[in-house]
């Protein structure tokens, strides 16, 4: 029997695309996705809530025009000290954001464009939590 992993936040402004990406990371096994259209709500749940894992889209602003970017709420996260694994899913192809990602603290990024974007969402989930876990 698999050992309870958790829960993940997952943070993306499309409904759609949570839908399918919360499918995708509980086909890992014993997880649990929340998820939160925008860097602010997730903030606020964290007060409340440490999850193992926070995925964050990069642009978080389609629906609420003033929303945090993911870059801007994983900064958040690190000034308070937290250490959650945070993986940045995103679809920007600008070559200058994609280099100011790579210089900061995420343990991982993966680009929606990638050809096996589940099997590796699942892989990069499944080994942050192993870490998570000291296995």
């Amino acid at each position: 029997m698999m050992k309870e992993n958790g829960f993940i936040f997952l943070v993306d402004d499309s409904t759609t695309v949570s839908n399918i990406l919360s499918a995708v990371i509980q086909g890992i096994g014993d997880l649990t996705v929340q998820d939160f259209q925008t860097g602010e709500l997730m903030i606020q749940q964290l007060s409340v809530d440490k999850p193992k894992l926070i995925i964050l889209d990069y642009i978080l602003d389609t629906k609420d025009t003033g929303a945090m970017n993911g870059a801007d709420v994983l900064k958040h996260i690190r000034s308070e000290g937290l250490e959650i694994p945070v993986i940045m899913l995103t679809g920007i192809n600008d070559e200058k954001t994609l280099s100011e990602l790579k210089t900061m603290e995420f343990d991982a990024i993966i680009h929606k464009d990638s050809d096996n974007l589940f099997e590796q969402l699942q892989e990069t989930v499944k080994e942050l939590l192993a870490l998570n876990n000291g296995d």
